[in-house]
């Protein structure tokens, strides 16, 4: 073999492996928009794993006592000394302030969060209490009532989460009693979604210091969040007097939410103050 030939066939064969190598990347890059990442598909799906883990664990109202036991965010719900609800029984007389109710903003919206009915309220709306101010974030509802005095629940209850510039919580409870209709629940049943996570628009005109009673006495006491993470530092203002609701609205919610109540919680030796 010459050394022209010799050539002729080394340009050849380079050619040759050339070709294939290009072959081989463009199938390679064919494969990886197919089946692994980067395509959208799979990034897209990294992603939702990332964001599920980060998620905050499912909770219900079936076994309440193992909420704890659902992620280490939850311990204080086994483990807080400063739990709610509670039984209300032996109170002490305080020199509490009144609680000045400033609700001049309406309602917003009303969702059903899977939990509960719940109304988010629009900005502008709080309570002045001894001083310190609560911004009314939004009020919710349970049934029966999850705080009982001596005992006995409520038929149905109203929570007004009021948050402080501190950051703390102050939770006004309005107690129900079936034995008339209320015209502010009806507005509000009237709008109220029954699948999880939906909502509906509220008139603003809407005035929810309709739904307290005209005295507003209370039992007060250091507590908690009744449902996870249980996070304690919670200021509870129990109303002592019940406004009226219905037979027909009370099953109305417990139709959609046939459990929504936390048991009564151990007091540790708390004392709850009461204002007449």
């Amino acid at each position: 073999m010459t050394r022209k030939t010799i050539l002729i066939f080394t340009v050849i064969v380079f050619i040759s492996s050339s070709i294939a190598s290009v072959t081989a990347g463009v199938k390679s890059r064919k494969g990886d928009s197919q089946d692994g990442a980067p395509s959208s598909s799979s990034t897209s799906a990294a992603a939702h794993a990332e964001k599920k883990s980060h998620s905050k664990p499912h909770w219900d109202y079936e076994n309440p006592a193992d909420w704890a036991d659902l992620g280490s965010d939850y311990h204080l719900c086994k483990s807080g000394t400063r739990q709610s609800p509670i039984d209300i029984t032996a109170t002490k007389r305080a020199n509490l302030g009144s609680i000045v109710f400033n609700y001049k903003a309406g309602p917003e919206e009303i969702i059903n969060n899977g939990h509960t009915i719940q109304v988010n309220m629009r900005k502008g709306s709080y309570i002045t209490v001894s001083g310190k101010r609560y911004n009314l974030l939004q009020f919710h509802f349970h049934s029966p009532s999850e705080h009982t005095i001596d005992g006995k629940p409520a038929d149905l209850v109203a929570h007004f989460v009021h948050q402080a510039r501190d950051g703390e919580l102050g939770v006004v409870g309005v107690l129900f009693k079936a034995c008339q209709e209320n015209n502010t629940i009806s507005k509000l049943w009237h709008k109220m979604p029954a699948g999880v996570g939906k909502k509906k628009k509220l008139s603003r005109k809407i005035n929810v210091l309709n739904m307290f009673p005209k005295n507003r006495g209370y039992y007060n006491y250091s507590g908690s969040l009744t449902t996870p993470p249980c996070s304690e530092g919670v200021n509870w203002m129990v109303l002592k007097n019940t406004v009226p609701v219905s037979d027909a609205q009370v099953k109305a919610f417990v139709d959609i939410f046939p459990r929504s109540v936390r048991p009564v919680q151990e007091k540790y030796h708390r004392i709850v103050k009461t204002r007449n």
